[in-house]
Formats: structure tokens, C-alpha cells, sequence
């Protein structure tokens, strides 16, 4: 990231899993930025968000790719979030 960083890249968006205190898996959405002053990096500036738009899309991309290998009907889909 730091290479992205240096190379010019304006900002940089990463996702990032976070096992909570439940042991739920919390997903967030990081995107940070270089602050430079006289042309040199001074300072990364970040905002960290959950994005749960993000883990249900990817939630769905997972039970999709599931149900392709098997070549089941929509309805044998798996309910339940599991790593794919």
C-alpha cells in the first residue's frame, strides 16, 4: 500500500475483517490518502466505515459461486454466511 501510496495514487480503498468480542466477523471499509505539504508526505489521513452493503453483496457472491459448483436450483442455496 505504501509503494500505491508513493506512486501517486490519489486515495486507496482497502476492506478489512475484524473478529468482534462475539466472535462475529465485522467487516470495514478503509480508504486513506497521503497529506502532503511542500510536495513531501507529511501525514496519512483515513476514515474506517462498516459497510454492510458490502458484506451482503459479498455474502451473495459467496452463496452464488456455492451454487454454480454444485449446479443446484436457486432454492438449495445456503442460508447461512460461510467462507467460500
Amino acid at each position: 500500500m505504501t509503494e500505491r501510496k508513493m506512486g501517486g495514487e490519489a486515495s486507496i480503498t482497502c476492506e478489512l475483517v475484524f473478529i468482534g468480542k462475539q466472535g462475529a466477523r465485522i467487516l470495514l471499509e478503509v480508504t486513506t490518502r497521503l497529506i502532503f505539504q511542500m510536495g513531501k508526505p507529511i501525514a496519512v489521513q483515513g476514515v474506517a466505515r462498516t459497510s454492510p452493503g458490502v458484506a451482503i453483496w459479498k455474502r451473495t457472491c459467496c452463496r452464488l459461486r456455492k451454487w454454480k459448483r454444485s449446479a443446484g436450483s436457486p432454492a438449495e442455496l445456503p442460508t447461512t454466511s460461510t467462507t467460500c
